[in-house]
């Protein structure tokens, strides 16, 4: 009968608005949105979210709006309700859909409205509410793309005036042409990096953190990278909490810029360095001319002999081809760190004094300052370091002094370290070598 086809039209209209289970991906949204890499991305994704929500909230009311219609509508009665008055019932669904979408998002603008009116008080409310409905929310929305718009062009204005701040200063001050392009190069590549990420520095809550809590984070940020060495990946996992403190206290991030360079040929060590992204070169002058390294991969590492022998000088130099990330591991700040636990002291002890002795049976003019987590070579070196730890230690499965600890961190190239095991009889000297 009559009455059923009309539902069968209602139920058929109404099954667009299971799209209403969008709103549950609200959370899916909001973690997109925390993925966006630029403050712009995350503008223009804020503007495009709002688009979308007004398309969404005018299908919504397109579709109430068929619905009032048709269940308050009269068959044979023309007057009855609007759907009916301009012969819409007889038309196919699409036409019927972008008629009532038309009519909805008309309440939301002041574009011009299509001829449709109520024809009963049902229908007449209806218009009512969305009219005020419309009020609010159109007002909201607007408010919010216009504010985005703003920021968007905030962002280049500021851009624009610091850089043009930049290059005043240089002519004032006549630097070279060549010396002020590679300025502005590596800052507006610094600037751009800024913006497309978040630096602990711009963030302002962050210093309320615990110390604690603090270390823990930037453990969580550092200690993968620094794991692909296989000390501090045991130092990772068997005394966390002195690598924690070594993420927290001793590591630095350094940022280069094209043609920036690190470290210069004989210049003195005083880090350990591990690649966090980007490219460099390493040329270094040995027994074969003047051979060059490209780095481009986190398991790479440089310059770990800064950490164990005192005098240390860089045996190449390091030049940043693209621009680079790197963590920085301060060789004196990591040693007062290490040697306060005795566990991880006589760790790092043992594995010193390996890495001191294959040192110095080297030939040295084929030393470098790089290492590779890939080379195989390499990891089965560190590994047989590592495996003599097991066995120097006591009878009872403790390890004896960490006091000459520091003693290792001081060892000179071409000096065989004496060996650690050794506990000072005078228990006075001990609490010096200890204190120190």
């Amino acid at each position: 009968d009559l009455t059923t086809i009309r539902l069968i039209r209602i139920m058929r209209l109404v099954r667009v608005v299971r799209l209403v289970r969008v709103f549950k991906l609200s959370w899916l949204l909001e973690s997109f949105e925390d993925m966006m890499s630029s403050e712009s991305s995350g503008i223009l994704f804020k503007i495009l979210r709002m688009i979308m929500t007004l398309i969404l909230i005018n299908h919504l009311i397109a579709c109430s709006w068929y619905l009032v219609s048709e269940v308050t509508g009269e068959d044979g009665n023309v007057e009855s309700s609007w759907i009916r008055q301009q012969s819409l019932h007889l038309e196919p669904l699409s036409s019927q859909y972008i008629t009532c979408f038309h009519w909805s998002i008309t309440q939301f603008t002041p574009a011009s409205k299509p001829l449709i009116q109520p024809q009963n008080s049902a229908e007449r409310t209806f218009a009512v509410s969305i009219v005020v409905f419309a009020l609010i929310v159109f007002a909201f929305i607007v408010g919010g793309i216009s504010s985005g718009l703003a920021q968007l062009r905030s962002l280049s204005e500021e851009r624009s005036k610091e850089f043009w701040k930049l290059r005043r200063y240089l002519r004032q001050n006549a630097v070279p042409m060549t010396l002020s392009a590679r300025i502005q190069r590596y800052l507006e590549h610094t600037f751009d990096r800024q913006r497309a990420g978040v630096s602990s520095k711009s963030v302002n809550v962050l210093p309320l953190l615990s110390r604690p809590l603090h270390e823990e984070m930037e453990h969580a940020i550092r200690m993968p990278i620094m794991s692909y060495h296989p000390l501090f990946k045991h130092l990772n996992s068997e005394a966390e909490m002195v690598a924690m403190h070594v993420a927290g206290d001793s590591v630095t991030c350094r940022y280069l810029g094209h043609d920036d360079v690190l470290f210069v040929q004989e210049e003195p060590a005083k880090h350990m360095y591990f690649i966090r992204r980007g490219h460099l070169l390493y040329t270094y002058t040995g027994l074969f001319g003047e051979p060059q390294k490209r780095l481009d991969e986190v398991d790479d590492w440089i310059s770990e002999p800064a950490l164990w022998a005192g005098n240390w000088q860089h045996r190449g130099r390091l030049q940043a081809v693209h621009s680079a990330n790197l963590l920085a591991l301060d060789a004196a700040s990591f040693a007062a760190i290490v040697c306060k636990v005795r566990s991880a002291a006589w760790a790092i002890c043992m594995y010193a004094r390996a890495y001191i002795e294959w040192l110095n049976s080297q030939n040295e003019d084929l030393l470098d300052d790089l290492a590779s987590g890939s080379d195989a070579a390499t990891m089965a070196r560190i590994k047989g370091f590592m495996e003599l730890r097991k066995n120097s230690v006591d009878g009872d499965g403790t390890s004896s002094s960490s006091s000459t600890f520091m003693h290792i961190f001081a060892a000179r190239k071409k000096e065989l370290v004496r060996s650690a095991s050794t506990v000072p009889s005078d228990e006075a000297e001990q609490e010096r070598l200890e204190a120190i």
